[in-house]
C-alpha cells in the first residue's frame, strides 16, 4: 500500500526556504519522500505559486500521476464517509459493511466481502494519513462489565419471577464476546464469572478493564492510586493480569464491552423473550445429576470440586438454563443438608415428628427455597410421599388443597400433567387481564 506524501506541504515549506532535511525533521517525513517531491516538482516544472490554490489530492496527482490507483470490479464505498461514521457511538466496520451490502444489492452492483472491506478501509487510512478508529492489539486486553438490561426467569412451578443478570466480557480487537447469566451480582459471582470467561476464551490477557463497581474497585480518585478490591486483585494476579479500571463516568474507556451490551439486548434478551421450559425438562435435573455424578448424595455433592461439578451441569443437554449458577446453588443446598440434617434430606420432615408448619419453616431455611417453593414441596410430601403432619394442608395452602391442580405436587399421570398446565394457563390469562 502507498501512503500519500504531503506534497503540497513540502512545496510550501520549500518555497519558504526550508531545506529537505529540515522539512523531514519538522514533520516526521523520510528524507527520501521529501526529495521525491522536489524531484517531481522540478520534473514537472511546478512551483508553489502554481499549486497554492489546489487541494492536497490534486497536487499529489499532479506530481505522482497514477500512483496508488487501481481498478476494482467491486462497488467502492465512500471511505471518507466510512471513517466519519466510525466515530459515532456503536458504529463498527461490521455494521457499515452490512449497510454497504444492502446498498449494493439494491443497486445491483457487485459487493466485496467483509475481509476486503476491512482491507480497503485500512488502505484508505494509510494513504489518507487518517487516524484509524481501531487502536487495539490482539490478546492485549479484555473489557468486562455487567449488562444494564437484565432478564427475568419465571419458575415453571411457582410462577415466581427472578431477575437474571448478565456478565459480559469482550476482546476489543476481535469484538469476540463472552456472556454469563447469573442470579446476583455479588463478589463471588463476579469472580466466578471471570474464571468462566477465561476458561471459555482458553487463556488470559495482560490487562483487564472493568467499570468502577465495588466488587472490583474500592476507590478510583481523579489523582492518586486506584484501590482494588482484595479478592479481585488476587484473581488478577492469579492470571498474571493487571486491572486498569475505566475512568469514573467515562464509558468510552471501554467502548467494546459497552457496544456488546447493546447487542446483548437484541441478540440475547430480546431473542429469549417469552421462551419457556416444559415442566418435564425442568424436573429432569436431578436425574441428569445422578446419571453424570453417579449419586444424589449430599456429602459427595457438597465436597465435590466446584469447577468439575459445574462442568457436569454444562454438558449437553444442560441441567439448567444457567448451569454455572445452578451448580453453585445445588452445592450450597447439599452443604446445608450436611450441616443441619446430617446429609439426610428426609430428616427435614421425619425428625421429631414435626407438624406441617414446622416442616414449612425448615424448608424455607434451605438455600434457594422461597415461600412458594417451600409450600409446593410441603404439598408434594403430603399428597405423594405419605407425610401426615398436623396442618400440612393449611401450611401449604393453596397448593395443599384437596382436588387442586396447581403444581407439581398434583402431577401423577399424563392426564394430571395436562390439568396442571391448563390451570397455569388460566392463571396467566387472568393475571394479564388485571
Amino acid at each position: 500500500m502507498v501512503r500519500k506524501i504531503r506534497a503540497k506541504l513540502v512545496l510550501r515549506l520549500r518555497a519558504e526556504g526550508l531545506s529537505g532535511r529540515a522539512i523531514a525533521a519538522a514533520h516526521s517525513m523520510s528524507r527520501r519522500s521529501v526529495l521525491a517531491v522536489f524531484a517531481a516538482a522540478d520534473r514537472e516544472g511546478v512551483s508553489w505559486d502554481d499549486i497554492a490554490q489546489q487541494d492536497d489530492d490534486a497536487v499529489y496527482a499532479l506530481l505522482f500521476p497514477g500512483r496508488g490507483e487501481h481498478q476494482s470490479v467491486y462497488a467502492q464505498p465512500d471511505w471518507a464517509v466510512t471513517h466519519s461514521e466510525l466515530s459515532r457511538v456503536g458504529v463498527t466496520l461490521k455494521l457499515l459493511h452490512a449497510e454497504y451490502l444492502d446498498r449494493c444489492e439494491t443497486a445491483g452492483e457487485p459487493a466485496m466481502g467483509y475481509d476486503r472491506f476491512c482491507k480497503g478501509y485500512a488502505q484508505h487510512v494509510l494513504i489518507a494519513g487518517a487516524a484509524s478508529r481501531v487502536g487495539h492489539k490482539a490478546g492485549q486486553s479484555i473489557e468486562v462489565d455487567w449488562s444494564g438490561p437484565t432478564m427475568h426467569l419465571t419458575d415453571p412451578v411457582t410462577g415466581q419471577h427472578t431477575r437474571v443478570y448478565l456478565f459480559v466480557g469482550c476482546l476489543p480487537f476481535s469484538r469476540y464476546a463472552f456472556v454469563e447469566p447469573t442470579l446476583d451480582m455479588r463478589q463471588d459471582t463476579w469472580l466466578q464469572a471471570h474464571v468462566a470467561m477465561f476458561a471459555w476464551f482458553g487463556g488470559s490477557v495482560p490487562r483487564i478493564i472493568p467499570d468502577n463497581l465495588k466488587t472490583g474497585v474500592i476507590a478510583h480518585p481523579r489523582e492518586g492510586e486506584v484501590v482494588l478490591n482484595d479478592s479481585y486483585r488476587e484473581l488478577a494476579a492469579h492470571y498474571s493480569a493487571a486491572v486498569l479500571p475505566a475512568r469514573v463516568k467515562k464509558p468510552k474507556d471501554k467502548p467494546s464491552v459497552e457496544n456488546t451490551v447493546r447487542s446483548i439486548a437484541t441478540w440475547v434478551i430480546a431473542k429469549l423473550r417469552d421462551q419457556q421450559v416444559a415442566m418435564e425438562v425442568a424436573f429432569a435435573g436431578p436425574l441428569k445429576i445422578q446419571q453424570r455424578f453417579g449419586a444424589l448424595d449430599a456429602a459427595a455433592i457438597a465436597n465435590a470440586n466446584p469447577e468439575s461439578f459445574a462442568e457436569l451441569f454444562k454438558q449437553t443437554p444442560a441441567v439448567h438454563r444457567f448451569p454455572g449458577s445452578m451448580a453453585a446453588r445445588v452445592q450450597s443446598l447439599a452443604q446445608a443438608l450436611l450441616d443441619d440434617w446430617g446429609g439426610d434430606a428426609a430428616a427435614i420432615w421425619t425428625q421429631e415428628e414435626p407438624d406441617g408448619a414446622t416442616v414449612l419453616k425448615r424448608l424455607k431455611s434451605l438455600p434457594g427455597f422461597g415461600d412458594q417453593k417451600a409450600k409446593i414441596f410441603l404439598a408434594l410430601l403430603g399428597k405423594q410421599c405419605g407425610f401426615g403432619g398436623a396442618g400440612w394442608r393449611e401450611a401449604s395452602a393453596p397448593y395443599g388443597e384437596e382436588g387442586s391442580h396447581r403444581s407439581v405436587a398434583d402431577i401423577t399421570s399424563p392426564e394430571t400433567l395436562a390439568l396442571v398446565r391448563e390451570s397455569k394457563r388460566a392463571a396467566k390469562a387472568a393475571a394479564k387481564k388485571l
